[in-house]
């Protein structure tokens, strides 16, 4: 220690006492000292309020319901989307309304017109039940082809409509289109959504505020016979008479006198033909009463023509008339159209077939400006 340090302490030593032992040992005061509280765990804490534990006890388990449904949700294979019922329109000059299930297949198959009684009448409209929409209508054009509604060997076009956005148009529309080109045919396929109105119109039904499939139960199936359901007797009469009117049956007399009079050669039709230019909607009735007679002096059994003339009385006789020309028609028709039906073709080619349809389009601007035009030229 420096010599100035030493002698500063000595000088310090003489000047201040000595400390009694008493005050050394004595103990020294300070702060009060203040005891800091246990800290209690989370759960001690929980457990003593009732209240807090049981909020807390259900924050919990929704927690645990949360992650569970969330992983069921994720992890779990995801269900298959329900199937609505939708009713599809197929026109083709046969009209005819595919009503379908939740599951997809036909329940019913309702005729638009004469035509598609044709195809579905005789009890074969039992064919397309229970099939999906796509098989019955395959089957459905099949038929039309069958009987020569379609040209074998020309073109043609069929409208598929539905009200329903997301329905199953497209599946039938690419089923109908891999059909005609299996058959070699070159048809195109038109589809359309319409609004339901329209589309109830198209059916020629009222909308009374129900789902369309509701508007169709109970309905018959036949175009005919739906005509007739609840019609007087006088009714019946002035329907039957439109029904068997010239314009209708044109096509089936000529049918009939071209195979009844075959034998007679050209000079008897170039008289027929001057009376069927004579027919009219008002003289119908006349002439084929002359024709009726005309053909009985000449030998032709004439009972179905006379038959077909005959006024039903009640319903069930109009359904049974209709019925059975219906038929007639059916078998006139498959002889007439089963040997072209039956001709091999070559299966057309996706890309000939797409090339077909855009040549369609660039011609006429869309498929359903060459629909239109189709129709109005038939």
């Amino acid at each position: 220690m420096g010599a100035w340090k030493k002698r500063w302490k000595q000088e310090l030593d003489a000047v201040i006492p000595p400390l009694d032992e008493r005050v050394k040992n004595a103990a020294l005061e300070g702060a009060p000292q203040i005891s800091a509280p246990v800290k209690k765990s989370f759960f001690a804490t929980l457990f003593a309020d009732r209240k807090r534990f049981a909020a807390a006890l259900g924050a919990c388990v929704c927690a645990v319901l949360l992650v569970c449904s969330s992983l069921f949700f994720f992890l779990s294979p995801s269900a298959p989307t329900t199937v609505t019922a939708e009713t599809i329109l197929v026109e083709i000059n046969p009209r005819a309304a595919f009503v379908l299930g939740e599951d997809g297949k036909v329940s019913n198959v309702l005729s638009m017109n004469e035509d598609a009684d044709v195809i579905l009448g005789g009890g074969r409209l039992a064919e397309f039940n229970g099939k999906t929409v796509e098989q019955a209508v395959e089957l459905y054009a099949d038929y039309a082809l069958r009987l020569g509604y379609l040209d074998v060997a020309g073109l043609g076009a069929v409208r598929v409509a539905s009200y329903a956005e997301d329905g199953r148009l497209r599946s039938v529309s690419e089923a109908l289109e891999t059909y005609f080109r299996t058959k070699g045919v070159y048809v195109a396929v038109f589809e359309e959504t319409v609004d339901k109105v329209n589309f109830l119109t198209e059916l020629g039904i009222a909308d009374n505020g129900k789902e369309i499939e509701e508007e169709l139960k109970g309905l018959g199936s036949l175009y005919t016979a739906r005509q007739a359901d609840g019609k007087t007797a006088a009714e019946l009469e002035t329907l039957y008479r439109e029904w068997i009117s010239w314009g209708n049956v044109k096509e089936d007399l000529e049918l009939f006198i071209e195979e009844n009079l075959s034998a007679y050669g050209e000079v008897l039709p170039a008289e027929l033909e001057a009376i069927f230019e004579d027919f009219t909607a008002e003289n119908f009735e006349e002439e084929f009463t002359s024709l009726i007679n005309l053909l009985d002096g000449l030998g032709v059994d004439v009972s179905y023509l006379r038959a077909l003339y005959e006024l039903p009385t009640s319903v069930e006789e109009y359904i049974e008339k209709t019925g059975k020309r219906i038929e007639e028609r059916y078998d006139r028709l498959l002889t007439e159209g089963e040997a072209e039906y039956g001709e091999f073709r070559a299966e057309i080619t996706a890309k000939d077939y797409e090339q077909y349809v855009r040549k369609i389009e660039a011609e006429y601007g869309s498929l359903s400006a060459y629909w239109a035009a189709l129709k109005k030229n038939k």
